[in-house]
């Protein structure tokens, strides 16, 4: 169980690290960030967990983003 939870916390860290660029992003529109933030949302959109509640949410915004 202790290992689920680190897993959960590394991608609740992983998405803060994602929402705070988006949020830079919108005031500075640096080259090459724009990129930086779209691969890092698709490395998240594919992330497995254990969670399948999670994992559908993942797929539903997979799908929304194509």
């Amino acid at each position: 169980m202790k290992i689920m939870k680190r897993l959960l916390i590394g991608f609740e860290n992983k998405f803060g690290k994602y929402n705070a660029d988006i949020k830079y992003y919108k005031t500075h529109q640096e080259p090459g960030l724009k990129e930086e933030i779209q691969a890092r949302f698709e490395e998240l959109c594919h992330t497995e967990t254990c969670y399948e509640s999670l994992n559908q949410a993942l797929k539903r915004v997979r799908k929304k983003s194509v």
